[in-house]
């Protein structure tokens, strides 16, 4: 929103306004909010709000008949209050077919709707139209230029022509004179279509070629979130995939499916694993029956459905997943696939780190308990 022209009250040498929002739907709880105060008859303000609506025949009818109402008040300063200083309203029924609704209102005196107080600038933006998506149709000049180069301009060859034709040495017969003589130029060489250089050519073999190496490893994705298993790993590609989408938003760029199913498949392991850890189901080290909620819920889940689970040793599947990944990285590396390797082995010292932790925490703990039984 953006105030233009507004009227100055009287005894005042500036003016603080700021814009009261109200948007009544629904009828049993309108929506209001305030923007912020600005200064000036010709104010910015910065804001957006959102609505909340529901796409029903009631919206509908409240898109027909309805205006969304913008009262600009006068804020006169400290213990003086507020006072009213214009109102107006804009209509919302475009937007059952638009997308967008760009008006300058003209404000008028909330006291004599005859005198006119200033403009407003208002934008009213919805996702998509409640009747359908928008169509526009958008016409464009462009100018295509050929990848080939001209021709270059071929010169017919210069032909010396004799000064006098001799006549020929038969006599002509009388009454009829002697055709004269033709002289018959060359054609010139059809001119030649310029063809692109064979060096530019070979760089596509190779990288047509290049990416041959390994079928299996083709097929799979090696950034796939099912490798992933240790709980520094899926934190470090967790910020890394949040970086990237931070940085298309920013230069507002559209952000990959793949990217954002990436993302949500990593936030599900996560809180899969966690979930697992705070139930007792996955334990550092030992087996299932050392851990006594998991003995708990064992018998429970036989009694309720009958079937038994496994519980997951995470250290193990972390060590697992370390002698996993070290396999997978020397299969880049001959692959001549060096950014998938050096991937792989980054993944690898997390997870290292990760166990040498939790060896290092566990053997301070044996440490600790073997000092309090001594004493």
């Amino acid at each position: 929103m953006r105030g233009i022209s507004l009227p100055l009250p009287k005894d005042y040498k500036d003016l603080e306004t700021f814009v009261n929002v109200e948007m009544g739907f629904p009828d049993e709880h309108p929506q209001v909010f305030k923007t912020e105060t600005v200064k000036g008859v010709d104010g910015s303000y910065e804001c957006v709000k959102r609505f909340r609506i529901e796409r029903n025949r009631a919206f509908g009818r409240f898109l027909e008949r309805r205006k969304i109402t913008f009262e600009v008040v006068h804020n006169k300063g400290f213990l003086w209050g507020t006072a009213p200083l214009a109102k107006g309203t804009v209509e919302l029924k475009h937007l059952l077919t638009q997308c967008e609704v760009h008006e300058v209102i003209e404000l008028k005196d909330d006291k004599n709707s005859r005198v006119k107080c200033g403009r407003l600038e208002v934008r009213v933006r919805l996702r998509a139209p409640l009747n359908g998506p928008e169509i526009r149709t958008i016409s464009e000049n462009f100018l295509f230029l050929d990848a080939f180069a001209p021709a270059a301009a071929v010169t017919a060859p210069k032909v010396a022509l004799p000064a006098a034709v001799k006549p020929p040495t038969s006599p002509a017969p009388a009454g009829k004179t002697a055709p004269p003589a033709k002289t018959q130029l060359p054609s010139p060489p059809p001119p030649q279509r310029a063809q692109p250089p064979a060096a530019k050519l070979q760089p596509a073999k190779a990288e047509s070629t290049e990416g041959n190496g390994d079928d299996d490893e083709d097929d799979d994705d090696p950034e796939s979130v099912d490798y992933m298993v240790s709980n520094e790993v899926l934190d470090a590609a967790l910020k890394q995939c949040e970086t990237k989408i931070k940085v298309l938003e920013a230069t507002r760029k559209p952000v990959p499916a793949e990217l954002a199913d990436k993302l949500e498949n990593i936030k599900i392991k996560m809180n899969d694993l966690s979930m697992k850890a705070e139930m007792g189901l996955l334990t550092m080290e030992g087996t299932w029956h050392e851990s006594p909620r998991c003995f708990f819920f064992f018998f429970l889940a036989l009694i309720l459905l009958c079937v038994c689970f496994l519980n997951a040793v995470y250290m193990d599947m972390v060590k697992k997943a370390i002698a996993e990944e070290k396999q997978r990285a020397l299969k880049f590396k001959q692959a001549n696939k060096l950014v998938h390797a050096k991937a792989a082995m980054e993944r690898l010292k997390s997870m290292q780190k990760e166990v040498d932790e939790v060896v290092a925490a566990q053997a301070a703990e044996e440490a600790s308990e073997g000092g309090e039984s001594a004493v």
